[in-house]
């Protein structure tokens, strides 16, 4: 069931897959499309969510990946494109942009010390920062689309709950600026994106 464009931002399309595997294959044939695996897994109908969203905003004819399978559109504007467990998103910029999706999970302590740096591990501790802190980085990643190493390169400077937004450095191969990036809290997911 798609959850957005509602006030929040005009070009994130979001949908929440509460849906019954006979739902979404009944989705499937009233749209003259095939899953790969029959019944679909979750990958599948995580492709084919995508591909709703891209029809609801008029552009399933208009993405293509570039070299490094960046999703990018042939109109000149620039998508970013995210999925985690129950959520599908997609966001649709006349600028450069960089989406994540992440269910907040304990499981994020145990990767920290490859996504974060120093400042950042003693800086912010809990769960819901430290996955903000991989979204934001995932972010960025994809808005670049290649050569971000994650803990080197960017450092979360500020997680602001009550504005929702998120501050961090970049400096790397792509030369150094500050991002402010969107922080909202879906039923414990994080949906990150860059303004």
């Amino acid at each position: 069931m798609p959850l957005w464009p509602q006030n929040i931002h005009q070009d994130l399309h979001l949908w929440n897959l509460t849906e019954s595997t006979d739902a979404w294959i009944n989705l499937a044939e009233s749209n003259a499309y095939s899953f790969n695996n029959n019944p679909p897994n979750r990958r599948d109908i995580e492709r084919f969510a995508t591909l709703l969203l891209l029809k609801e905003a008029k552009l399933e004819d208009q993405l293509q990946y570039n070299e490094f399978g960046k999703p990018i559109l042939r109109d000149s504007r620039f998508i970013s494109i995210s999925h985690d467990k129950n959520l599908v998103g997609i966001i649709i910029q006349k600028e450069e942009t960089g989406l994540d999706i992440q269910t907040v999970e304990e499981r994020i302590h145990r990767i920290a010390n490859k996504f974060c740096n120093e400042y950042e591990l003693n800086q912010f501790q809990s769960t819901e920062e430290r996955t903000a802190i991989w979204c934001t980085k995932e972010a960025i990643f994809k808005y670049f689309g290649t050569d971000v190493p994650f803990a080197e390169s960017i450092t979360v400077t500020t997680i602001n709950w009550n504005s929702e937004e998120i501050l961090a450095n970049y400096n790397g191969v792509h030369g150094s600026r500050i991002f402010t990036l969107k922080l909202m809290n879906l039923n414990n997911t994080f949906v990150v994106y860059t303004l």
